[in-house]
């Protein structure tokens, strides 16, 4: 896993962070840990159980799409004047497909 780094672009700071897990069930509760442990570090300071939450959903999806492939997850974290993104990406070849389950409008 990549260390935290801090960078200046345009005038305001930066952080990043990346990481590989591997496409495994153990991988969800791992990067939790992490973005848990980062997200403070990085100078995060919105909702860090929503931030983890996320986190969490995220790999959980791109560990049930990766359907056995070994090819690492990449996780990245950046945050910039106090906003997060987070992105995950599976290296899959297999196209993802929406889910046919119906959609709950009131959730």
């Amino acid at each position: 896993m990549n260390a935290v780094r801090m960078a200046r672009s345009d005038r305001r700071e930066v952080t990043r962070w990346a990481g590989e897990f591997a496409p495994r069930r153990s991988s969800v509760s791992e990067a939790r840990r992490t973005a848990r442990r980062l997200l403070p570090l990085m100078d995060f300071t919105g909702d860090l159980d929503s931030a983890v939450l996320i986190v969490s959903e995220l790999v959980t999806n791109a560990v049930n799409q990766s359907q056995g492939e070994e090819t690492a997850l990449l996780v990245r974290l950046s945050v910039s004047e106090g906003a997060l993104t987070i992105g995950v990406t599976d290296h899959s070849r297999t196209v993802p497909r929406p889910s046919h389950a119906p959609m709950d409008t009131d959730a």
